[in-house]
């Protein structure tokens, strides 16, 4: 949430002088789920992979971080659904029924057909 915060508050400061923020600091267009999934796929699981090469024991690491991801994954349309709402950013994870909705698609996601 914190970082969240402070890019928001630097996209905010860009916009009051002027300047169009880039899309993960404009609290009016970022997708945070999208951005999680781009995080972890460009550096925390590539960074744990390798960890785990050297450390095995970590391998349960991994399997953490991919389900984290599906996670983020299934959150994407429920994101989506809030927005169109009007409800954005950080505020839909502070809306009452959102976890349940995001591990409700997950388990979904997962399940076989």
């Amino acid at each position: 949430e914190q970082i969240y915060d402070e890019f928001f508050s630097q996209g905010d400061l860009e916009k009051s002088m002027g300047t169009a923020p880039i899309e993960m600091m404009d609290r009016e267009k970022a997708s945070i789920p999208d951005l999680q999934v781009q995080f972890i796929t460009n550096l925390v699981l590539p960074l744990f992979t390798n960890l785990a090469k050297l450390f095995p024991v970590a391998n349960c690491l991994v399997d953490s971080i991919k389900r984290n991801r599906e996670i983020w994954h299934a959150s994407i349309p429920i994101f989506h659904k809030y927005s169109e709402q009007g409800i954005k950013g950080m505020d839909i994870l502070l809306e009452p029924n959102t976890e349940e909705e995001i591990l409700t698609a997950y388990r979904l996601q997962c399940s076989p057909n």
